[in-house]
């Protein structure tokens, strides 16, 4: 995660973020809603994300339904397994943060800062790019 200075993400209004996070993802729904994290669309536990996005066709409506995706680091080793190939290859990595353990000010420092960030995964190949910001 690399924090940006002049954020592109949030300052738009249709950008979207999912945060896959443990079951049950009620607690974490629940202190989202006593903080102000704009950008966080949606919260899906694990089990709901192994039982409703089974098939290619809803891996792939999720993976257009959002513009990025975070994970509680308890469940980010399972997600590959979860999420196929499709998020793999379009390069929409979900990130890996703590959620667990942080008071509710905590919380929304965290997930802001993610949000307003660029994410960096270091690949195979000898080229590397990073997306700093939009070009219109």
């Amino acid at each position: 995660m690399i924090v940006l200075p002049h954020p592109f993400n949030c300052e738009e209004k249709h950008h979207r973020v999912c945060v896959f996070s443990t079951d049950p993802a009620r607690a974490l729904k629940d202190q989202l809603l006593k903080v102000e994290v704009p950008c966080i669309a949606k919260v899906i536990g694990i089990d709901k994300l192994r039982r409703n996005f089974k098939q290619y066709k809803d891996k792939r409506a999720l993976l257009k339904d959002y513009d990025a995706f975070l994970a509680d680091l308890r469940v980010y080793k399972m997600l590959p397994e979860c999420l196929g190939k499709s998020f793999y290859t379009s390069k929409k990595f979900p990130c890996p943060i703590k959620l667990h353990g942080l008071s509710d000010e905590e919380l929304a420092a965290k997930l802001n800062e993610a949000a307003n960030s660029t994410h960096f995964m270091q690949g195979n190949g000898p080229n590397y790019s990073v997306h700093v910001g939009n070009s219109s």
